[in-house]
């Protein structure tokens, strides 16, 4: 059985009298020990699935239909206290704003030794210690200013590794990190994501990467799934995603990707991703798909499994 087995999943929208869905007809397993990065631009779901996971979906919208079952048991179907148990314990996130989860009227080694102390049951001196060698494992050099910091005081990058250090220090079975580069300079996400994938297989942690950027989950993750528009389109290896995606929406994704420069990363695939609130008929990709023929503005595509990966397009079929 999968570690994390997301079954059938819609996420509803509500604004005012509008409604539609920002995730719909969601199926993803990830095993145990698996690192799976998931991909998309900013509106396909990945984050607002990884919040349905962590139960801290926004008032704006709700979990319908589907099963979110980790470790054998359906987190839609626990009472807030129960997810008590299991947000950050056994399930760890990171955000795409580090400076919007450290508290900012704690330093870090104030934060890491109350995670070591009240949740791992150590003493103070063990504390100390514990926290001084997680940040050294991320490859934080200076770690007694980093200790004595407050969140305002740290770069971009190494806010992001004191948070990293935090959800670790918690020891969770699955690892959550949500766009954990935003905001940073090229260099410096690349950095970050080899440090991340680093650490978790060091720890043999089970983790799901989410970025829009599919070059960076390349050098550590398993394998890839790609969202658009609230649906995984294609899921596989990195090699042969990243190596011959068989959906035209992971082509422009690994196109896009190949043009780098200092301020981020640029899409080049023309048009927009669909209103949530206006979906189209047919494949939702097709309005911006180069392939695009009869079929696709008419008929959704089904999930069929080509060349060992799964992939939603009717060029496949």
């Amino acid at each position: 059985m999968p570690l994390l087995s997301i079954r059938d999943l819609d996420i509803e929208l509500r604004h005012q009298e509008r409604f539609g869905y920002a995730v719909r007809d969601l199926t993803l397993d990830i095993e145990a020990g698996e690192i799976v990065g998931l991909v998309g631009e900013s509106g396909s779901g990945k984050s607002l699935t990884a919040r349905a996971v962590m139960g801290l979906l926004p008032s704006a919208a709700s979990a319908g239909r589907g099963q979110i079952i980790f470790d054998g048991v359906d987190l839609l179907t626990l009472d807030e206290d129960e997810m008590e148990q299991v947000r950050g314990r056994r399930i760890g996130i990171m955000f795409q704003n580090p400076r919007e989860s450290l508290n900012p009227v704690f330093t870090i080694g104030d934060q890491l030794r109350t995670i070591y102390r009240k949740i791992r049951g150590r003493d103070r001196r063990d504390a100390r210690e514990e926290a001084r060698r997680m940040l050294l494992s991320l490859g934080l050099r200076e770690v007694d200013r980093v200790l004595a910091s407050y969140p305002h005081q740290l770069s971009g990058g190494m806010a992001q590794r004191a948070l990293l250090a935090l959800t670790l220090a918690c020891d969770p079975e699955l690892l959550i990190a949500d766009e954990p580069a935003t905001g940073l300079d090229a260099a410096t996400q690349t950095r970050l994501f080899v440090e991340i994938g680093r650490v978790i297989k060091e720890t043999g942690k089970t983790a799901m990467v989410i970025t829009h950027d599919i070059s960076l989950v390349s050098g550590i993750c398993d394998s890839v799934a790609v969202m658009y528009s609230g649906q995984v389109v294609e899921r596989g290896t990195v090699g042969d995603v990243g190596g011959r995606p068989l959906h035209p929406y992971s082509s422009g994704l690994l196109k896009a990707a190949e043009f780098a420069d200092e301020g981020g990363r640029a899409s080049f695939i023309p048009g927009a991703p669909p209103d949530p609130f206006m979906p189209t008929g047919g494949c939702p990709f097709h309005p911006r798909c180069p392939q695009a023929f009869e079929p696709c503005p008419d008929v959704v595509p089904a999930p069929t499994t080509t060349d060992g990966r799964q992939v939603r397009c009717h060029l496949h079929e």
